[in-house]
């Protein structure tokens, strides 16, 4: 019963299963770790490999740090002023050639080994080694998590075909390994090897794409598909040609060769400056 400020939501038992028929499951999700390509270890291959061998992960959460205000007597409020963020835990198969471990193994050494030296100057096994760790931009890169539905379709769907193109994407912003469980192996039963990694991270990108389709709707028409493939084409274009192409400031007053009025008006101020201060002396 309606209460005045609940709303009641009548619709009956179809309704109920068609919303529930919608929800979304857990198997559907991709780990894409580009971000390893720009270290001297992750080429190509190991990053194919690290994207196939995610054996679970979590979407992110977050919190708020709070302050506590007592300012008026008998209540208390608080007030948020910092967002945490929960580490990013991933679990990765280990394959027959410890790839894997290799590559989460060379990232650790990579953070805290200086350029030439390895891992530890003076020697792996020297009793005065000691660590020296790199800047922080070389050895953090962005990990992308991709979560979908099982008719999700990249490609561009024909119109009347069902299939859904809702996405949720977490960019993860300057991620790094900070703790790599320990492995337990025995001759007990055999079970599948895993290897379990935290990353720390500054923040996280939301990128929330929404569907039209889905199990109990049409599915988007295919020149709604092409013209949303163009645009995000479009988009990856600017952002590389941003990138390859130096920044050129607007301002025409910087530009070799050009003369705007602002300028002359600027010059002629100057001048007139000048002959007052030569009237005077």
């Amino acid at each position: 019963m309606a209460n005045g400020k609940v709303a009641y939501q009548g619709g009956g038992i179809s309704q109920f299963v068609n919303k529930m028929g919608s929800v979304a499951l857990t198997a559907q999700y991709q780990l894409g770790m580009s971000g390893l390509s720009k270290f001297p270890f992750g080429q190509r291959a190991q990053v194919e490999h690290m994207n196939v061998m995610c054996e679970s992960t979590s979407l992110p959460g977050s919190r708020f740090s709070t302050a506590t205000d007592t300012t008026y007597h008998g209540i208390t409020s608080k007030q948020a002023y910092r967002r945490d963020f929960s580490d990013l835990n991933c679990t990765f198969y280990v394959d027959t050639n410890y790839e894997t471990i290799r590559i989460l193994e060379t990232w650790m050494h990579y953070i805290h080994g200086p350029q030439g030296l390895g891992p530890y100057v003076g020697g792996m096994e020297s009793p005065g080694a000691f660590t020296r760790f790199r800047y922080p931009t070389d050895y953090k890169c962005n990990i992308h998590l991709l979560k979908f539905n099982k008719d999700y379709s990249n490609d561009i769907m024909p119109a009347g075909v069902s299939g859904s193109n809702s996405t949720v994407t977490y960019t993860f912003i300057n991620a790094f390994p900070i703790n790599l469980s320990s492995m337990a192996v025995s001759y007990g039963p055999s079970d599948l090897l895993k290897c379990t990694v935290d990353f720390a991270y500054d923040r996280y990108v939301l990128d929330l794409v929404p569907g039209e389709g889905g199990a109990n709707g049409p599915g988007k028409s295919a020149q709604q598909n092409q013209s949303l493939q163009q645009q995000q084409q479009q988009q990856t274009q600017q952002r590389r040609q941003q990138q390859q192409s130096p920044q050129v400031n607007p301002d025409t007053s910087f530009k070799k060769n050009t003369i705007t009025p602002e300028d002359r008006r600027l010059v002629a101020e100057e001048r007139r400056i000048a002959k007052q201060g030569l009237e005077l002396y």
